[in-house]
């Protein structure tokens, strides 16, 4: 009966769930899209002005590959200068990105922050637009994007060595990388 009851404990529970998704699709929406042109961008400048969109087969004839006869040695140790080269501009991208992305979806968080604050009160529930007029009323535009530098700076941070830690995983498990020129 709890559980189902107005003010339940389940009803409180799942408060803010609808405006978490709410910002987090947004949020994806945007952070993954600019990662890949970010991501593209700075594999293009590091190439010297070459298309992004090179995949390994496109390098099969170039010069830019190694011979594959080389040692053992020397492939390790173009595998290390591939995994920091891709760990580097895989987290460059996907901080940037994801601090954009953070930063746009600011008002969205505080928005979702405030309803899950309210839930265990014992006020009457509030809609989000209600809620969203009145941190304008009281605080402003600014109140709105309060935290926004934290979240940006925390979500670079977080994005990262998230996405720049599973990509150098994926290249050392496989030995390879598709996204580096001296690699077959």
């Amino acid at each position: 009966m709890v559980w189902r009851s107005e003010g339940g404990a389940g009803r409180r529970l799942w408060t803010g769930y609808t405006a978490l998704v709410a910002r987090n699709l947004p949020f994806t929406a945007l952070q993954f899209p600019l990662f890949e042109i970010f991501r593209g961008q700075i594999w293009n400048w590091k190439r010297g002005g070459a298309e992004s969109s090179h995949t390994r087969k496109d390098y099969a004839d170039s010069d830019q590959l190694q011979d594959t006869r080389q040692s053992k040695e020397t492939r390790q140790n173009g595998l290390k200068s591939a995994l920091v080269e891709t760990g580097l501009v895989t987290g460059a991208s996907a901080a940037v990105s994801g601090s954009l992305a953070a930063l746009l979806t600011t008002p969205l968080d505080v928005v979702k922050t405030r309803i899950m604050l309210n839930a265990g009160s014992s006020s009457a529930p509030e809609t989000t637009w209600e809620i969203t007029s009145r941190i304008v009323r009281k605080e402003g535009v600014r109140g709105i994007f309060r935290g926004a530098m934290l979240r940006g700076t925390w979500t670079a941070l977080g994005s990262g060595l998230y996405l720049g830690s599973y990509e150098m995983a994926k290249i050392w498990l496989k030995g390879t990388s598709p996204d580096h020129p001296n690699f077959s």
